[in-house]
């Protein structure tokens, strides 16, 4: 029988990286999408692929430099695309193959754009961190050094919380403190025996929509 397969999700700057650490600490294995891409991109296959479509300035230390790939695809959506069709297949065949080899009773994919990349059906639950706008925008200024402009522009780019608020099987705001968030994480580990099994789809099986891993 397969994993239980719960995935994370919410905006920039929302905490879900904080709350998925929390998860971990509780002795729970949480997979992250990003990570996942980070190693794809050291592929050679994928390496050799992405040199052929952007050049060798991509490349330092013999590694993908994705500080440079993502600005060159950044304003760029024809090149984004180009950067999707390329790497998103090989993440969620990793996803796929991450399922299938595990025995683990519940298996948890930390995943920033689960909605925008269409995998709403691939979760028996979807647990959505959000935060309020305020607060996400002094995140982003303080964390990453944006100004103001820069980050409303990010946070638009996303798809709005109103929107994925429905679609989640668990909402948790995290526009209060860290002990909130525990508290709001150990509600979360004492409804796992609750979660059943669902029907879902395969990461494999999304390919081709317009991925936003």
């Amino acid at each position: 029988m397969r994993s239980k397969l719960i995935g994370i999700t919410g905006g920039i700057a929302s905490g879900k990286s904080t709350f998925s650490e929390l998860i971990q600490q509780e002795g729970y294995t949480v997979i992250h999408s990003d990570q996942i891409g980070h190693e794809v991109l050291d592929y050679p296959e994928i390496k050799n692929k992405l040199i052929s479509v952007f050049g060798k300035v991509i490349i330092k230390d013999h590694h993908i430099d994705r500080n440079v790939l993502r600005k060159i695809i950044f304003n760029d959506e024809t090149k984004r695309n180009l950067l999707n069709s390329i790497v998103h297949p090989e993440i969620l065949k990793v996803m796929d193959e991450m399922v299938d080899h595990s025995s683990i009773e519940y298996l948890f994919f930390e995943i920033p754009l689960l909605f925008e990349s269409g995998m709403k059906d691939c979760f028996d639950m979807i647990v959505l961190i959000h935060v309020n706008h305020n607060i996400q925008i002094d995140r982003l200024i303080n964390r990453n050094s944006f100004d103001m402009d820069e980050a409303e522009k990010i946070i638009r780019s996303q798809m709005p919380d109103e929107l994925k608020i429905p679609l989640a099987d668990l909402t948790v705001d995290n526009s209060y403190s860290e002990s909130v968030l525990q508290n709001n994480c150990w509600n979360l580990i004492k409804y796992l025996p609750r979660i059943t099994y669902k029907h879902i789809t395969r990461f494999s099986e999304i390919n081709g929509r317009d991925e936003k891993i």
